[in-house]
């Protein structure tokens, strides 16, 4: 029926499929606002963003909020966590010697790192 090869399946494998399905059904549950174990962490992460979002841009602030805040008001203080100017200009140079290709282009990445 068969052939026996299908039986040598990895644990790497199976963990992947399984990965693979618990992120789908996060994706379904955050797109469709039911939450579901996969989803909570994602749904809290994002309602964090949006109490960011909110210091942002009212007087209102918090402990967490203020390394944003302190970089909005003052990006040029943080100019030094920039890498070596050195280092900068063999990117482009790096990048120049690179050919992209029209898939890198294309973007599609999903919100949890997969390729369709």
């Amino acid at each position: 029926m068969y052939d026996p090869a299908v039986l040598d399946i990895t644990d790497e494998q199976i963990l992947a499929s399984v990965s693979a399905g618990i992120k789908n059904v996060a994706c379904v549950s955050l797109e469709t606002g039911s939450p579901t174990v996969a989803s909570v962490p994602y749904s809290i992460l994002l309602g964090f963003a949006n109490l960011l979002a909110v210091a942002v841009e009212t007087e209102y602030s918090f402990k967490e909020a203020e390394a944003i805040k302190a970089f909005i008001a003052n990006p040029d203080a943080f100019a030094a966590a920039a890498p070596v100017a050195a280092a900068a200009d063999a990117a482009p140079a790096a990048a120049a010697a690179a050919p992209s290709s029209s898939s890198d282009d294309a973007g599609g990445a999903g919100m949890f790192g997969d390729d369709y």
